[in-house]
């Protein structure tokens, strides 16, 4: 129901517009309708409010790699990495941008090493198998997919939406994901 969400966002933008959160989620929303365009424009507002807000900078690069402004993506990304003092989930975030850019072997050494820290440091198992369907890992995307379903990670309740997964959405795994969850 995503021009219900759109009009639900603009409205707590309404009551809220300095809140870097309301402003991100706009473009969010934005995205996940498939508008990406919009999405863009809406970060960049949100990022002139707070140059430093991580969230959106993190959507942002998400956009620019539907955009095919890879550069700009991996830009947005290592500047993620850079505000979080370079966190593991910064990394696998940067590793699935990288690899939606074309450059694999430099989203597998980030994706690796952010894995060699998990037992140190939380790293959500929902982003790691984003950046294995980034790289078009089916087996061990859909293998944390379903571990994030199990651990409830936030990332199975935009399974019906998120465009990341579009390239997947039609395989019987995928398919059996969204019905366990509830999802149409």
């Amino acid at each position: 129901r995503l021009d219900e969400a759109i009009r639900e966002v603009n409205l707590a933008r309404e009551l809220d517009p300095l809140s870097l959160v309301v402003n991100t989620n706009v473009g969010w929303v934005l995205f996940m309708a498939r508008r990406n365009d919009e999405a863009i424009a809406q970060y960049v507002k949100t990022l002139e409010l707070n140059p430093g807000y991580v969230q959106a900078h993190t959507r942002l690069g998400d956009a620019y790699v539907r955009a095919n402004r890879h550069r700009d993506a991996i830009a947005e990304l290592t500047t993620v990495v850079r505000l979080t003092k370079d966190s593991a989930s910064s990394r696998v975030a940067l590793a699935q941008v990288s690899a939606l850019a074309g450059h694999a072997a430099d989203a597998v050494r980030l994706l690796n090493r952010a894995l060699q820290e998990r037992d140190d440091k939380y790293l959500s198992s929902g982003a790691i198998a984003n950046a294995y369907v980034a790289l078009g890992h089916d087996d061990k995307a859909f293998d944390w997919l379903e571990r994030s379903y199990r651990e409830r990670a936030n990332n199975v309740a935009y399974l019906a939406v998120e465009p990341l997964y579009d390239r997947i959405r039609q395989q019987p795994r995928f398919r059996a994901l969204v019905s366990a969850v509830g999802l149409p």
